[in-house]
This record gives structure tokens, C-alpha cells and sequence, in this order.
């Protein structure tokens, strides 16, 4: 008897505990990507204009109002082939990670080569919260 007492006012302490402190409601966050110093076409497209001669270097931003630092995924769908004393590798155009900072941004470069020209790539920004936060954009490559 004595343990269902203990075990009835433990629970009553940690209901009575609860009540103070309601569940937070989830909240959901904006979510954008840009590149830097380029705007969207018509179409929804950038446009980024390569270097002929070596990789075009150009910094891409995800904003979020998300007040708690967020790992930051990035992926491509393109690669370039890059050859080395005879080997062929396919090399990643995007840097895959990277984290927000105080102001909720995060950065990324995206590194396309010159024979990738005429291509559009399709750039995929996504982090994980209590939701899936995911963006899109396409880059015209001239």
C-alpha cells in the first residue's frame, strides 16, 4: 500500500510538473535558396555565365528563420569528368554540408567546369527540423 501512495504522488507531482510547462506547438520556417548577385528569369531559371578556361566559382545562400543552428544538405544532379594522368573521374559540382549561422543563413559553393556548358543543373537544399525543409533551384549554365 504504501508503494501505491509513493508511486500516486509521484505521478501527481509529475502531472502537476507538466502543467507548467505546456508542449510547445511546432512551428514550421521559411525556407529560400539564392545565388548570390544573380536573379530568376521568367522561367524560374538562373543563369550563370562559366569561365572557358577553368571552374566558375559561385557561392549559393539557403535563408531560414529557424532560430536553431540547421545542418544544410546540397546536392546536384550533374558532375563534370575531370582527367588525371589518364584516369577519368566524375567530380561533385556542390560542396554536400554546411551549417547556419546566427542570422539563419548557409552557404555552399557550386563549382560547375567549362565542358558542362549548356547543361542546366537542378540544385537540391533540404534540412531536417520537426519537418522536411526542401528547395529547389535550376541553373542555366552558359
Amino acid at each position: 500500500m504504501f508503494r501505491l501512495n509513493l508511486l500516486l504522488i509521484s505521478l501527481s507531482l509529475i502531472v502537476i510538473g507538466c502543467d507548467d510547462n505546456p508542449m510547445s506547438v511546432n512551428q514550421v520556417y521559411d525556407f529560400d535558396v539564392v545565388i548570390e548577385n544573380n536573379q530568376v528569369d521568367n522561367n524560374g531559371y538562373y543563369h550563370l555565365e562559366l569561365e572557358s578556361d577553368f571552374q566558375t566559382l559561385q557561392k549559393l545562400t539557403a535563408y531560414t528563420d529557424n532560430p536553431t543552428i540547421q545542418r544544410v544538405y546540397w546536392d546536384a544532379d550533374k558532375t563534370y569528368q575531370y582527367d588525371y594522368n589518364g584516369v577519368t573521374f566524375d567530380v561533385d559540382i556542390i560542396n554536400h554540408a554546411s551549417y547556419t549561422n546566427d542570422d539563419g543563413e548557409a552557404f555552399t559553393m557550386f563549382g560547375p567546369h567549362p565542358n558542362v556548358v549548356g547543361d542546366t543543373v537542378n540544385v537540391i537544399c533540404y534540412y531536417n527540423d520537426e519537418y522536411e525543409y526542401f528547395k529547389t533551384i535550376n541553373i542555366i549554365l552558359e
